[in-house]
């Protein structure tokens, strides 16, 4: 009975459990070869091609074969956002495949925890013999790539299972299982590149735990607790200059922060703001404005509108990547922080302004924002963002920027609106992929407008453009499948494809 303290039930759904059936939904998903589980399969094929890739291949054989076991012993897989969640076991790999580029030690340690953490979350979801199966499956992959049971995996298992039991806790209804661990994966990842991460991290676990209200004193009681870690971590910092875990521990501590913000006021800087970014912002507000106050006689967004956004916030994150990738940066680290005020207004805030939140957010809400928490915004900053930050690891600042930096940009700020947009007018003309509604000439229309601009990008900077057409290719193809968020996996995905040199 514990486990119904920890995580919510999974069956909460309005449809009877006795209506279940496990097979209906492996007729569903796998009516045809073509599922969300070739995603999986097609990774483990490209990773199984690279000898340097092999352990994280094997683990994500382990949690694909996991997957599959669950719903042919006719139980859903673990998740929170709808009654019959998708599969998406593909998604604890992108990570640990980013990481394996710098520390492979690192990326095993992190895939390995993550199987873990699935199991275990499987076990407290849906209790059964087969969660010893599953151990098993674990123990083979541990046994195949030779890897030995240290503390610091268990560090690591600890710390993504309680993220992922955290997060799906909370926003109930607004994650998956494995969304959950690929945000739990990311902090990780965070957390591995600067120890100061935790900070940020501790306040939001804080104000999600104990459903603390914005207000003046939760405020000032964060920003002394801050300045109490930033202390304390700067000392623990001293004595771990030599620790092979962290790429550069003391980067943070010479930071200066007037001389960074000095060094941004640029007459180049100045003119990107206020003749793109600036225009692009207030045309945002007006057309929020308009729609939230139902001038269009409808409570919700036209789609092509939902999609014309993605293509002015690509417009922002191309030309900051042009002219200054650390104004872009530093940018997007502030619409974030913004993101996750208003948020948080939303949904813990006074009455007056968590209705007008609602009011004016409602009208933007997605299909997958069905639970307490309107994470599709969020997910494409971060699917935009992520990529331009590099989280895993950092390039010196005197070399121009890697292909990867423009993974968002290329998949879902361009190719996603133009997949949605063509597939919307002209998909009834043509066929579907089997075992979706996604169209081939949405999909098509968006690998053609990709690698234009790829193709233009390369020829700017120099790089081969041919290293561009497999990682794009599978963006396409993952994105014509997956029910996951996809505003934050495709740029992963990509990304994690992309040749390392």
């Amino acid at each position: 009975m514990l486990t119904f303290y920890i995580l919510p039930n999974p069956f909460s759904s309005e449809e009877p459990i006795g209506e279940f059936n496990g097979s209906a939904i492996v007729k569903k998903r796998y009516q045809s070869p073509l599922a969300e589980s070739l995603i999986g399969w097609s990774l483990f094929t490209v990773l199984a091609l690279k000898e340097s890739q092999l352990s994280i291949c094997t683990f994500l054989c382990g949690a694909l074969l996991s997957e599959h076991l669950i719903i042919y012993r006719n139980h859903r897989i673990p998740g929170t956002r709808v009654s019959d969640s998708p599969a998406g076991a593909w998604l604890i790999s992108l990570v640990p495949i980013i990481l394996s580029f710098h520390d492979k030690t690192i990326a095993l340690n992190l895939i390995s925890a993550s199987l873990g953490a699935f199991v275990l979350l499987s076990f407290l979801y849906t209790s059964g013999t087969s969660t010893a199966i599953h151990l098993s499956l674990w123990f083979i992959c541990a046994r195949v790539t030779y890897l030995t049971p240290t503390f610091n995996i268990l560090l690591t298992f600890l710390f993504v299972l309680l993220l992922s039991i955290e997060l799906l806790s909370s926003y109930v209804g607004s994650l998956t299982i494995w969304e959950a661990i690929l945000l739990a994966q990311i902090c990780f990842a965070f957390h591995t590149n600067t120890v100061f991460f935790i900070i940020p991290l501790l306040c939001v676990y804080t104000i999600g735990r104990f459903k603390m209200a914005p207000s003046s004193m939760t405020f000032g009681t964060l920003s002394i607790s801050a300045m109490w870690l930033w202390s304390l971590l700067s000392d623990v910092v001293d004595h771990l200059v030599d620790e092979e875990s962290y790429f550069d521990p003391m980067s943070v501590l010479h930071f200066e922060p007037l001389q960074f913000i000095t060094d941004l006021i640029t007459p180049l800087n100045i003119l990107l703001v206020t003749t793109v970014w600036a225009p692009l912002c207030v045309v945002a507000v007006l057309v929020v404005a308009y729609f939230s106050q139902g001038v269009n006689g409808s409570n919700k967004t036209p789609f092509a509108l939902r999609k014309l956004f993605h293509l002015l916030a690509g417009v922002v994150y191309a030309t900051g990547l042009l002219v200054s990738p650390t104004l872009l940066s530093v940018a997007a680290v502030c619409v974030l922080l913004a993101f996750f005020l208003i948020e948080w207004t939303r949904r813990s805030g006074p009455p007056v302004a968590s209705k007008f939140l609602n009011d004016v957010l409602g009208p933007f809400r997605d299909l997958r924002d069905s639970g307490e928490l309107i994470f599709t915004p969020i997910a494409l900053l971060l699917g935009l963002s992520l990529p331009v930050w590099n989280f895993c690891y950092s390039w010196p600042q005197d070399d121009p920027i890697p292909p990867q930096a423009w993974s968002g940009v290329i998949t879902i700020a361009l190719g996603d609106s133009v997949a949605a947009l063509v597939g919307r007018q002209w998909g009834h003309l043509w066929f579907c992929w089997p075992g979706t509604h996604r169209t081939l000439i949405g999909s098509g229309a968006s690998f053609v407008s990709q690698m234009l601009l790829w193709v233009g990008l390369a020829a700017f900077y120099g790089w081969p453009w041919r290293s561009g057409v497999l990682p794009l290719a599978f963006g396409v193809l993952a994105e014509a499948y997956t029910e996951q968020i996809d505003n934050l996996a495709i740029p992963l995905l990509v990304m994690s494809l992309w040749p390392s040199s």
